[in-house]
């Protein structure tokens, strides 16, 4: 029945049945799960245990310091700077694990496999949880109907995320 499941009349039962068989970095042989993990967990950790320091603010790790000032600060040059500092001490020491954690997602997105929708990479998995055939257009659309230094949308933006 699984494999004929496309031909369900009852919608709810089909939607079930993709969401069961869509199994995404599960369908890596071990091996590549395990780096995948790795990657990930060396990901994580890195995020989670940056500090930095931010004019006379010393010490300032994501949460909350670092996820409060970017909420609250008026002050362009504090936030440019903060936000420099935070991905100098994360970004360049995730870059190699990233590049490992992607280049293993998208392997897993060629393993999973849907009647009519095809997985060519990670984003593919990571789109398919949204069932909209144009969630980027619309994020973008989103994005462009905002005004940068409007505080109104600024405001908007805060609402939504």
């Amino acid at each position: 029945m699984a494999k004929d499941y496309g031909s369900l009349e009852n919608l709810k039962l089909r939607r079930q049945f993709e969401k069961m068989i869509v199994i995404g970095t599960s369908a890596l042989p071990t091996k590549d799960a395990t780096r995948y993990q790795k990657a990930l967990s060396e990901m994580t950790k890195t995020y989670g245990t940056a500090k930095v320091d931010v004019g006379f603010k010393k010490g300032l790790e994501l949460e909350p310091g670092l996820t409060e000032m970017f909420a609250n600060s008026q002050d362009p040059a504090e936030l440019r700077e903060a936000w420099v500092k935070w991905r100098d001490a994360t970004g360049k020491k995730m870059r190699t694990n990233y590049i490992e954690y992607y280049k293993l997602g998208n392997a897993a997105a060629k393993l999973n496999s849907l009647a009519g929708k095809e997985f060519k990479t990670f984003d593919d998995l990571w789109m398919f949880v949204w069932e909209s055939t144009d969630i980027k257009e619309q994020v973008d659309k989103l994005f462009e109907s905002f005004d940068a230094s409007s505080d109104e949308s600024i405001s908007k933006l805060k609402v939504i995320f």
